[in-house]
Formats: structure tokens, sequence, C-alpha cells
């Protein structure tokens, strides 16, 4: 597998050539994935396409809301290994980016934003009411629900003025039941379905 990634995955150059970004374009990264960390908040996996990203820099998002992200991290698991910048090709960690969501590309607040790989959400297809087992865990329920969404776009709640129902729509059931398992297990919020 290894040797076949090697002759078969494209540089960064050739990437960037594909989807038209300008050699020498500045820092450019694509968000691949949000993911709201138990205490170190809010974290965004990015792929530098061009550039460097520096810590502390301030980053644009396509809808031109600007960001300075915490700190630049490498990927790995179970360790922290902080650094000062990530070159173009560099898969890196990027922490408190509030405006960003997954499938936005990110741009350095001179270079002019170029909307690239941007990635629509299908429309969900099933949908199932869930309430908080507990009245008062209703505020962790919206909370839990509101990072849910943020860190997977295909997944959408509504709340149904006519029943007064928190509706949690997705893909299908599977998709459905693993948001409910991450409710439960990682936001520990105690659900009812109905």
């Amino acid at each position: 597998l290894l040797k076949a990634l090697r002759h078969e995955a494209p540089v960064i150059a050739e990437t960037a050539a594909r989807l038209g970004v300008a050699e020498g374009a500045g820092a450019l990264a694509y968000v691949m994935k949000t993911m709201h960390m138990q205490h170190g908040g809010k974290a965004s996996l990015v792929r530098v396409l061009s550039g460097q990203l520096t810590d502390g820099a301030t980053l644009l998002s396509p809808r031109g809301e600007a960001d300075r992200f915490s700190s630049i991290s490498s990927v790995s698991l179970g360790q922290d290994n902080k650094r000062n910048s990530a070159a173009a090709g560099a898969v890196a960690v990027l922490g408190k980016l509030d405006h960003v969501r997954p499938g936005d590309t990110i741009t350095a607040a001179k270079v002019s934003h170029a909307a690239l790989l941007q990635v629509e959400a299908h429309a969900p297809v099933l949908s199932l009411a869930v309430a908080a087992s507990d009245r008062k865990d209703d505020v962790k329920l919206g909370q839990s629900l509101l990072r849910l969404c943020e860190e997977d776009p295909s997944l959408c709640v509504v709340h149904d003025a006519a029943t007064h129902d928190v509706v949690l729509s997705g893909q299908g059931e599977m998709h459905l039941r693993v948001a409910l398992a991450q409710l439960r297990g990682r936001f520990g919020v105690n659900i009812t379905q109905r």
C-alpha cells in the first residue's frame, strides 16, 4: 500500500495545480474535519494546499469571517505535538477556528480568497424527534446537538413549532444511531426518541 501511494498519490504541487491554486498564492488550506475536544475546545483538521501557516496567523473563511487560531499541532494519536508552522502538503490541527466548517477553504487575510473544494452536505433523508430524558439536561442537549452538527454538516437539527419537538435529521438510520451514541457517550446526555 505504501509503495502504491508513493507512486500514485500526487505531491502537493500537482494537487494544487489540479485545483487551480496559483503558484505562490500564499497560505491556503482545506478544512477536512472539525472536532470538539473535551478539554481543548474546537479543533480543525486541515491540509495546507499552498504557502505556509504560521502560529497565530489570521485566516479568512469563505464567508469573509476572520479567525486567529490559537495553535498548530501535528496529527498524532494521544500526543501533543505543537509546531510553529505548517508548510504546503502538511496535515495539521488548528485550534479555535470559530467560523470555519468542514469543507471550507481558508486563506491568510492578505491573500485573495479562492473558493476551492466546497463540499455541500446532502439533504437529510431520515428524521427523528429527540428529547433529554431529564428536563434539566435540555440545555446540555441543545449544546451537544449544535456541536454534532458543526462536526458533521450532513446532520440537521430543527425545532418543530407544531409539535414542540427537537427533530434530528441525517442520512439514514445508521447515521442517526451513531449521532445518538455520540450524544450519550461523548456528551453524557441521556435521550429519549419519539
